[in-house]
């Protein structure tokens, strides 16, 4: 009696396909963690465009059209590192309301734009809109300028979404790629058995229905 031969893989259900597709989900997943990275850390970094900029030695006047709010600030950049000391001792903005304080910043940036690097090195406390005039001391030796912005819990919450974005599309990539990657291959060790035991019980070969009687 000859034996049923073993079922051929393109029989056997769900299709080889659905590894692939397991595969495909993992690998977009990975891609979408990157994606978000990347898009998620330019957002938080990149400086929001110069509103004046002067030179050490130099003052400069500029128009607050707001004050500082929970989630902008009026910050100060320089073109080289500068200790808060440094900056504190050497720079003072005056305003209609008066002498305007000058603060440590919550975070660290530093980019680059137009090829002069911008390093974040104070923030401005101004409350009031109006007319500011600022000016550093000439023997810091500094290119400044002054924008507005993100501060530092805008920051903080911008770092905290895109790390919850990364997880989410890692996470999801992942759970859903290898759920599907095991199903196909518990299902298809299923219908291969099942394929095997028909045909051992009607000796069947390749290409016959199952349940037909073999002649």
């Amino acid at each position: 009696m000859s034996q049923p031969a073993r079922p051929d893989p393109a029989e056997v259900r769900p299709r080889r396909l659905w590894f692939w597709i397991g595969g495909l989900v993992i690998v977009l997943g990975v891609v979408g963690a990157v994606v978000a990275l990347f898009v998620g850390a330019f957002r938080t970094t990149a400086a929001d465009p110069p509103v004046v900029g002067f030179r050490a030695g130099e003052e400069a006047a500029f128009t607050a059209e707001s004050g500082n709010t929970d989630s902008d600030t009026w910050r100060l950049y320089a073109d080289r590192e500068l200790s808060f000391d440094e900056v504190e001792r050497a720079c003072a903005v005056t305003g209609e309301a008066g002498d305007v304080v000058i603060r440590a910043p919550g975070y660290t940036s530093t980019t680059t734009v137009n090829g002069v690097s911008r390093v974040l090195v104070a923030e401005i406390g101004i409350t009031e809109p109006g007319g500011y005039t600022i000016a550093c001391a000439a023997d810091s030796g500094a290119a400044f300028s002054v924008s507005y912005g993100a501060g530092a819990a805008t920051v903080v919450f911008g770092i905290l979404g895109t790390l919850g974005s990364v997880f989410l599309f890692l996470i999801s990539g992942l759970v859903i790629g290898i759920v599907l990657i095991v199903t196909t291959a518990v299902r298809r060790g299923g219908h291969r058995r099942r394929l095997a035991a028909e045909r051992a019980r009607w000796g069947g070969g390749p290409g016959m229905p199952p349940g037909a009687p073999h002649m």
